[in-house]
This record gives C-alpha cells, structure tokens and sequence, in this order.
C-alpha cells in the first residue's frame, strides 16, 4: 500500500505534491478552527442569553419580588402609625410605599422588556393579573387609610394577603422558571462543550495523524529516490558505472535519475573509448618496439657482418703484405743479383701467380 502511494506520489511533481500536502494540513486546521468557532459560538449564546435575559430577568424579578415585600410591609406599618396617631410615622410610611411601587413597577417594566419564551409569557401575563389585582386591594386599603377607617384598612388588608400572596407565588413561580431554564442551558451547555471536546479532539488526532502521515509519506516520496541518487553518484566518484537510478514516475527525481543515467552512459562510453584508444596505442607501441627490435636486431646482424668483413678485410690485406714482403725478399734479392732466392709458394691466388711467374723467371 505504501509502495503503490509512493508509485502514485512520483507522477506528480514536488511543487504541486508540497502544495497539496499544505492544503491538506490547512484545510484539516480549518476544519479544526471552524469546530472550534461552532462551539464557541454555541456556548456564546448561552452565555449571552445567561447575561442579557436570565439574569436581568431574575435581578427584576427579585426587584418586583422585593418591593412586594415593602408594599406590604409599608401598609402594616402605615395601619400601625394610623393606630397610634402618629402623623409622621404615617408620612413615612406613606412614602416607604410609594418607594416599593415605584421598585415594583421597575423590575416589571424591566422584565416585561425581555425577551420571552410562549410559557415564560403566559405566566408573566397571568402575574401582571395577580399584581393588578392586589393593587386593587391595596388602593382601597391605602383609600381606608386616608380616611383613618383603620378597622376596614385592616380587614381589607387581610382580604388582600391573598392576591398579594398569590402574587408573589406567580413571581417566584417565574424566578423558579428562570432557574430551570438556567439550568437546562447550563445542561445545553456542557452536553454542547462535551460533545464538541469530542469533536476537537477526534478532529485533532485525525488532522495530526493526517498530518504526520502525509509527512512521513512526502519525505519518503522525495528522500528514497535521492538517497538511492546520492549513493549512485558516490559509486559513479568511486569510479563505479555499473549502478544505474530507478526511473519511475515523471517529477523532477525521475528526471534527474534519467538524466544521471544518460551521464553515466556517457561516462561508460567515453571511457570504453579511451580504454580502446589506450589498446590501440598500447599496440601500436608494443608493434613499434617489434620494430625497432627486429631494426637493431637487423643493425647487429649487418654490423656483425661488417665487423666480420672489416677483421677479412684487415687479414687479407695482413696476408697481402705478408706476401708482398715475401716477394719483396726475392725482388731485393733478384736486384742485387742473386737469382738463388725463390719466392715461397703463396697460395693460388693473384700475388701467389705473381710468385710463381717470379720464380719461373
């Protein structure tokens, strides 16, 4: 499988092979970063909505929950002052209520603001109804008071801890609502962290495995073919032409293999050339030398021939003046007048004749 990838790898280029290697590993980190930006912008909104809704939603329910609380607290202590005929302590008490409508009607106008849900709605509406009803109640309590009928006040103010209760059981109903819906985002949220902790590390590990098998798979489709190179043009320095590269595939490691083959064909042939011309001048030294053998062989020959005729030479003519002093002897002999010397038998040749003709004459 790895042998058939690499087969596959070497008919493309290296340019384009590296590029689509990055554009792997890019799009694998994109993949990555666009999970990420996914979930975070899942959490986000969770967040958001835990900021922008939940929480000001429950800070004005808090709101309208505690001024609740001091409008009933103002009325009893407003009945109290009026009981005991203490103007100011009713003047306060008065201004203690208007105070906790005014933080009632706050928190409502500020969490009628806010977005929402249809059951979220349904219960704010039937709230609204409860607060509009126990504000009936405490207005003709506040009404009683004004007249100081205290008695009716209290009566009326006892008729009306039931809407008031009732009230407040709506608006810690929503509290509760906003709590459960807190907490199902809270839930939304961790399910959506878990699941995308999930996805990043899977995504992860298969980008880094994509990415250090690619990794492992280019250098190995670009180091095999130019190693096996290196360790050719090391033999081919050594002197070495017998190596031949591999030449598969049509990048640029192919190429080069093809071309070093063709220098090293080169190569062989020049020095099969010069290895043949080196022969034939070997030879044709080695037939010069027989040559100049055979030529100083012939030298010797004829100067031992030469030396041979020179040492005749030299005898013949030894012999020749041996013969002439011979006659000399009787030619000296014949002018002084002495006819008894005979010249000795010299031989057959000229100066031998010319001896016998002498002596005969």
């Amino acid at each position: 499988m790895f042998s058939r990838l690499l087969v596959l790898l070497s008919r493309v280029r290296i340019g384009p092979r590296l590029v689509g290697g990055f554009l792997v590993v890019a799009a694998g980190c994109g993949l990555l970063g666009y999970s990420a930006f996914g979930a975070l912008s899942e959490i986000r909104a969770f967040q958001v909505n835990a900021a922008s809704n939940l929480v000001p939603s429950a800070l004005n329910l808090a709101k309208v929950q505690a001024g609740a609380l001091r409008v009933q607290r103002a009325e009893r202590t407003l009945i109290a002052y009026g009981i005991r005929g203490d103007e100011k302590g009713v003047a306060t008490a008065r201004a203690h209520v208007a105070a906790a409508w005014k933080t009632l009607d706050d928190g409502a106008k500020g969490y009628a603001a806010l977005p929402m849900g249809d059951k979220e709605a349904g219960m704010w509406r039937d709230t609204q109804a409860a607060l509009a009803d126990w504000k009936k109640d405490h207005e003709e309590l506040v009404a009683h008071a004004e007249r100081k009928e205290y008695e009716k006040a209290q009566d009326t103010a006892f008729r009306e801890l039931k809407t008031s209760n009732w009230a407040n059981d709506l608006v810690g109903e929503l509290i509760a609502l906003q709590e459960q819906i807190a907490k199902d985002e809270e839930v939304q949220a961790n399910a959506a962290y878990a699941s995308t902790r999930t996805l990043l590390w899977t995504t992860i590990g298969a980008v880094t495995a994509a990415a250090v098998g690619l990794g492992l798979l280019l250098t190995a489709s670009v180091t095999r073919p130019l190693v096996r190179t290196v360790s050719i043009l090391e033999d081919v320095a050594k002197g070495d032409l017998s190596q031949r590269a591999d030449v598969s595939g049509r990048d640029e490691l192919a190429r080069m293999a093809a071309a070093l083959n063709t220098a090293i064909g080169a190569l062989q042939a020049a020095k099969a050339a010069e290895q043949a011309q080196a022969e034939r001048d070997r030879a044709a030294a080695e037939a010069e030398r027989r040559r100049a053998a055979e030529q100083a062989e012939r030298d010797r020959a004829q100067a031992e021939r030469d030396r041979a005729a020179a040492e005749q030479q030299a005898r013949d003519a030894a012999e020749l003046r041996r013969k002439v002093d011979t006659i000399q002897v009787t030619v000296t002999a014949l002018a002084a007048g002495d006819f008894t010397q005979a010249v000795p038998d010299l031989g057959s040749d000229v100066v031998g004749q010319m001896a016998a003709g002498l002596n005969a004459a």
